[in-house]
């Protein structure tokens, strides 16, 4: 199965210190620019917040419900190791 979130985009993520949108600066390579879809760049931004917002432990019931719903969606899209690693991390 291939995923839209892989080890490669988590590694390009970590390269700019967990900040992609760096990656519209000038002095960015191309090349690190052009290996991934905004899809792709943008699903994996979405679920670094969804999780952090499931662990700051500040939502209602409701909104706590659709952040779990979401994140468990966006798990779909992404390779095992990405969700282990990026679990690990914000523990």
């Amino acid at each position: 199965m291939e995923y839209l979130v892989t080890k490669e985009l988590l590694n390009l993520h970590d390269k700019y210190d967990g900040d992609l949108g760096l990656l519209d600066e000038r002095w960015a390579a191309k090349e690190d620019r052009e290996l991934f879809s905004s899809e792709q760049i943008r699903t994996l931004g979405e679920y670094l917040e969804q999780v952090r917002l499931r662990q700051s432990g500040k939502s209602s019931p409701e909104l706590s419900r659709k952040v779990e719903q979401r994140i468990r969606e966006l798990e779909l899209l992404m390779a095992p190791e990405v969700i282990t690693t990026i679990q690990a991390r914000l523990g």
